[in-house]
């Protein structure tokens, strides 16, 4: 969960599990089965237990279980998705916006320090979706009053909500002309402007004007870009400390004999270190190991005794170069 790619993995699964299982479900009472990614909207005959339905599911494939929610036995609403279904004796079925019992009913506010096409289309993009999920008229015109209070709540004037409204149920249900296309192809060009309040539109204007008098052929789309975002004053993850990171090039310096030693690890720079504070405090320094041999008294803990050993002789062993068989 959380990656890019479990949308895409999962719709190559379920594609696969419905082609190879799809031809057995009307025999398990499946009636009607419409999936979107992982959510499914099923009719089952009632006198098939669902849970025997969802069992059989479950040993098509050993790494698949189902769950599943019933519509109310009182009131026969069932939400899926975005969309609460209710079932009617006699009518079929009735659809409206469904919302979360969590909506706390906060958009972006009509005085925030954005630009208005933002605030425009947190209205138009709930306008759009009353449109297209209601069934009727009176559940549309329920819907629309609660949009309206919801944007009130927010600081929207009413004269913005209705024109938008507007503009949404003209562009579903009057009938466009078709339009032939110019013979002459126009080339859009985006332009990416920081968002400064009234400036950047007053600068927006003057640009647009002045590319659309000299050059008719190319279309000019602004996007505005709001500078100070709510992550730049927080980091989402702790950093990791120094002595905690992997996969790192480190130097060392011993401080009796003042010898440096780069070195790559893979573990822990923490690790690697306590491994070499051991070895000083077990006088494997090379400025002690040869004061050492130049006195007499050679103490038990700096040499240990010699131990006959398979394969070659390592220069750390006799501290100077092997001699060449010839």
């Amino acid at each position: 969960m959380g990656s890019p790619l479990t949308p895409l993995l999962a719709e190559i699964f379920l594609q696969d599990f419905e082609r190879k299982h799809l031809s057995s479900f009307n025999q398990m009472g499946i009636i009607y089965w419409k999936r979107y990614v992982d959510d499914t909207f099923v009719l089952v005959d009632s006198k098939v237990p669902i849970k025997g339905i969802s069992y059989i599911l479950y040993q098509y494939h050993p790494c698949i279980k189902f769950s599943y929610e019933e519509e109310d036995r009182y009131t026969h609403k069932l939400p899926f998705l975005d969309v609460l279904v209710q079932r009617k004796s006699g009518e079929g079925f009735q659809t409206r916006v469904y919302r979360k019992p969590t909506f706390t009913g906060l958009i972006t506010k009509w005085s925030s320090f954005v630009p208005k096409i933002y605030k425009y289309n947190a209205l138009s993009t709930m306008v759009y979706r009353a449109i297209t999920i209601c069934s009727s008229y009176n559940v549309l015109h329920r819907e629309f009053k609660s949009i309206r209070s919801l944007a009130i709540r927010n600081g929207y004037p009413n004269s913005k909500l209705d024109s938008i409204i507007r503009r949404q149920l003209n562009l579903m249900y009057e009938s466009t002309t078709p339009i032939t296309p110019p013979a002459l192809t126009i080339d859009t060009v985006v332009l990416r402007i920081p968002y400064f309040g009234p400036l950047s539109q007053v600068y927006t204007k003057r640009i647009t004007s002045t590319i659309t008098k000299n050059y008719p052929l190319k279309q000019i789309r602004v996007v505005y870009d709001v500078q100070e975002r709510v992550g730049d004053s927080f980091t989402l993850k702790d950093p990791i400390p120094e002595n905690m990171q992997s996969g790192v090039v480190y130097e060392a310096t011993c401080p009796e004999c003042s010898i440096k030693y780069i070195g790559k690890t893979f573990r822990h720079l923490k690790t690697r270190v306590h491994e070499h504070i051991n070895d000083q405090k077990n006088d494997l320094c090379v400025k002690k190991v040869k004061k050492s041999k130049r006195t007499s008294k050679i103490k038990p803990s700096i040499f240990k005794p010699n131990i006959e050993r398979k394969g070659p002789i390592t220069r750390l062993q006799t501290s100077k170069f092997q001699s060449q068989i010839l």
